[in-house]
């Protein structure tokens, strides 16, 4: 008698009912618990991007996407202080010993290096403890920038050959990109009129 009662109309409709209660509160927390995820990785993501500028334009207080019509770059941000533009913040990507080598390179509105930055850690191991040295190696120069040979050269570090020239060619295409940037939109403005 008590397995015809369990298979009663009502008694089944109470417990879907109670999986479906179940079910939703599961999904509600899940869906807050992302959310709040989300929201702390944009924020760190935001975070970092910002202080990338910073270091390859540190005297920029404002940066703002630009349009631009180049298929080398990853990305462009104009730098500012206050309203004048002091250069432009170049993503480029170049090949190096392991892969895809991504760097932020400063430029310049005189076209002349203010920063790089490596983005890909795994590649720039190779540098060791050279690395911050190397990097700075490229700053105040302007041009086609070339490893160990020719006036306009910076020298490799030793045993990473192959990862200096595929950064002394990213910062090479971030410094063509902006002699060579048609800017048809100007800046983009977010809804509330900040740069």
């Amino acid at each position: 008698m008590r397995e015809t009662q369990d298979r009663t109309p009502r008694v089944v409709l109470q417990r879907g009912l109670s999986l479906l209660l179940v079910l939703g509160l599961t999904l509600g927390g899940l869906t807050l618990l992302h959310q709040a995820t989300d929201a702390r990785v944009a924020n760190w993501e935001w975070k970092r991007n910002s202080a990338r500028l910073a270091q390859v334009m540190p005297e920029a207080n404002a940066f703002s996407a630009i349009r631009y019509d180049d298929e080398r770059p990853d990305d462009i941000q104009a730098a500012y202080q206050d309203s004048t533009l002091l250069g432009y913040c170049v993503q480029v990507t170049a090949h190096g010993f392991s892969g895809e080598i991504r760097l932020l390179v400063g430029v310049s509105t005189k076209g002349e290096v203010t920063g790089v930055v490596l983005l890909d850690e795994e590649e720039s191991k190779g540098l060791g403890g050279e690395r911050e040295a190397f990097l700075a190696r490229f700053s105040g120069r302007s041009g086609t920038i070339t490893v160990n040979q020719g006036r306009n050269s910076v020298d490799a570090v030793s045993g990473a050959t192959v990862t200096s020239q595929a950064v002394a060619e990213g910062v090479s295409t971030a410094l063509s990109v902006v002699a060579h940037l048609d800017l048809e939109g100007g800046m983009i403005f977010d809804e509330e009129g900040e740069v």
